[in-house]
């Protein structure tokens, strides 16, 4: 093991990945405070439920923690991501990885050092992916907000924050960390999903049109849906996110 300090917090959510997570977990090399999984499965596939409970009952020691926040209805990747916030307020950054993003042997030393440098916000991965590997603190909740959940079950929600970031004068920093990451593997798991993507990714650009005058790089308003309300602002939309289930 490093020197480097514990790493305070990773965090990822699953929904139909067992082996995607249980490569997630055995990835994590490095002194780890508290790891936090969000299981969207539903109770769906048994398989992630079979390796939630190995991961607890594997627990290597240089985890301290394991946390499972088990949902009763998939909430999505924004709503994944904001759950992992709000269900760890008490750690000083939020570190959250997708379940298919696996830093390589050795890379999250790296990461731990960079943390005893001063940081607001970085990403892990300068690909498209960028998402995928998010590190930063509650001043980026503060002034531009959680991710819109409306964005469901996925896709455009990163657009969305990223412009939200903009209109507030911030950007991403980059810590690139060498990784595996089989990109989108949710969505290519299961033809059914990938056909439900076909209405649902159309919807989901649909709502950004409609809240921003313009797709992701031709954005019109500077406030949402044109209104005077701050950056921030979103309003969940239960019926819509059930309209949009992939599940």
């Amino acid at each position: 093991m490093s020197e480097a300090p514990p790493i305070e917090m990773i965090g990822t959510m699953v929904l139909n990945g067992a082996d995607d997570l249980w490569k997630h977990f055995s990835s994590i090399d490095h002194p780890l405070k508290r790891y936090v999984i969000v299981d969207n499965s539903m109770g769906k596939y048994p398989a992630v439920r079979g390796t939630i409970e190995q991961i607890k009952q594997d627990k290597p020691e240089h985890i301290d923690e394991v946390v499972i926040l088990q949902n009763n209805l998939n909430v999505g990747f924004s709503g994944s991501v904001n759950q992992i916030v709000r269900q760890n307020t008490d750690c000083p950054y939020w570190c959250i990885f997708s379940v298919d993003w696996h830093p390589c042997p050795g890379e999250l030393a790296k990461l731990a050092k960079r943390f005893t440098q001063p940081f607001n916000q970085f990403l892990c991965d300068e690909t498209m992916s960028g998402y995928s590997a998010m590190v930063f603190k509650a001043q980026l909740v503060q002034r531009v907000g959680l991710m819109d959940e409306n964005f469901f079950p996925a896709y455009f929600e990163d657009n969305d924050h990223r412009y939200r970031m903009e209109l507030n004068g911030l950007s991403w920093d980059y810590f690139p960390l060498a990784f595996e990451h089989k990109v989108s593997s949710t969505l290519h798991s299961d033809k059914k999903f990938e056909n439900r993507n076909n209405v649902t990714y159309h919807n989901n650009a649909m709502y950004y049109l409609k809240k921003w005058g313009g797709l992701p790089g031709n954005e019109q308003y500077e406030s949402p849906f044109n209104s005077e309300a701050p950056a921030s602002y979103w309003s969940y939309d239960p019926k819509r996110s059930e309209k949009q289930r992939w599940i």
